[in-house]
């Protein structure tokens, strides 16, 4: 549930990093955000 919150943040931020990386977003995105 807590990674939808997650993964719903940047989507809206940065809809393309969600869409570059369609395998696995949560995990590049904390990456990118951190």
């Amino acid at each position: 549930m807590a990674q939808e919150l997650v993964f719903s943040k940047p989507d809206t931020l940065n809809q393309g990093t969600v869409e570059i990386l369609p395998v696995n977003p949560l995990e590049p995105i904390f990456r990118r955000n951190s």
